[in-house]
């Protein structure tokens, strides 16, 4: 889930590659894996990947 209120989703592992997309706080999301830097890879509703810091991750709702 997204913990921060507001979180930008990047073509690739840095907030120096451009902006894909945005998700609200506590949007759900899969989980396609971390690359051992701090990012994870994700899957958005439209099926493509992003990238989005591990800290800006929730195992749950609201946190």
């Amino acid at each position: 889930y997204v913990a921060s209120a507001r979180l930008t989703v990047h073509a690739g592992p840095s907030r120096d590659e451009r902006a894909v997309d945005e998700l609200p706080q506590g949007s759900a999301m899969v989980d396609l894996g971390g690359d051992g830097d701090g990012w994870r890879m994700i899957l958005l509703p439209n099926g493509a990947a992003g990238y989005i810091p591990d800290t800006e991750v929730s195992l749950t709702p609201g946190q």
